[in-house]
């Protein structure tokens, strides 16, 4: 027995991961050396906190709840990603492990939390979550990103009633642009549009580009049609003066076509059919006013 609790012992204090033991009340009664070298803190300080004082207040509730799961339960354990702050205040990513141990001759009840720093593997997928959800080009969320953010005020708007509106921008002859100017400067156009876009909007909506293009944009806090019709002009005076894209003034136009929730649809399908019907409608509004100019220029002259 003596030598089964001196081994114990040894694999916990030299174990490559870091260890915790943890009483019902979640303070710290025995951490290890790698413990103490992930966390950054010193066994003296731990053995003096709880394990909530170093835990991220994003993942407190959520850790908690499993916590007290396994003391209904009386044994068990549980897996998740979760977050501390060490003791430089830097945010520590970790895959926790916490399994439940009941009381025994030899001691009372407790957690056993294992720990391994993920703080480098969690950056590198937040990187590549990152480039996922928005456009190499313009910086700004891409079609996937995009349908995330809808769905979210979406939610919202079932949630607590929040309406927004949503508006595709198509730019009208960009094709023609790209042609007799280059891709080069269609390129440098399509970030410009892009950095106006967000620069009209601040903190009032988010932008994406949904292809090469075509943009749309959530608008918060829209709630009557005076404040769509204010947004839809908004929206048109980006495109008011002519753009620098490679040495060259380059004026463009855009189709703009909107939907509001919960006026046209309440659902990311029903919006977005909504607005791309209408942005084509103003499209094919537009090709006809522009085909019947050179006969009205023509009865002009006569």
């Amino acid at each position: 027995m003596a030598d089964s609790i001196m081994s114990d012992e040894i694999l916990f204090k030299n174990a490559p991961v870091g260890i915790a033991r943890v009483g019902t009340d979640g303070t710290f009664l025995q951490v290890n050396q790698r413990f103490c070298e992930i966390l950054g803190l010193s066994e003296e300080t731990l053995v003096c906190l709880r394990l909530h004082h170093i835990t991220h207040p994003g993942d407190i509730e959520s850790a908690a709840l499993h916590m007290r799961r396994l003391l209904s339960e009386d044994h068990g354990r549980f897996n998740m990603a979760k977050r501390f702050i060490r003791g430089d205040g830097s945010i520590l990513w970790t895959d926790l492990n916490v399994s439940f141990l009941q009381r025994n001759e030899r001691q009372d009840a407790h957690f056993i939390v294992v720990i391994q720093d993920m703080t480098k593997t969690r950056s590198h997928i937040d990187v590549l979550e990152h480039k996922l959800r928005h456009d190499p080009l313009t910086r700004i969320r891409n079609r996937a990103g995009f349908i995330e953010h809808l769905s979210r005020a979406c939610r919202r708007y079932q949630r607590n009633g929040s309406s927004f509106a949503l508006a595709y921008l198509d730019l009208d002859n960009f094709k023609e642009i790209n042609d007799t100017l280059g891709h080069v400067t269609g390129d440098i156009l399509l970030r410009e549009v892009a950095t106006r876009l967000q620069r009209m909007m601040e903190n009032d909506g988010t932008v994406a580009r949904l292809s090469g293009d075509e943009f749309a944009v959530v608008l918060t806090n829209i709630t009557t049609p005076e404040m769509l019709n204010a947004a839809l002009y908004r929206l048109h005076s980006v495109f008011g003066a002519p753009f620098e894209a490679n040495q060259a003034q380059v004026d463009i136009s855009a189709s703009i076509g909107l939907a509001h929730c919960p006026m046209d649809a309440h659902t990311v399908r029903g919006l977005m059919q909504h607005a791309d019907k209408t942005m084509y409608a103003q499209k094919n509004a537009s090709a006809s006013d522009r085909s019947d100019e050179p006969q009205q220029r023509m009865g002009a002259i006569q």
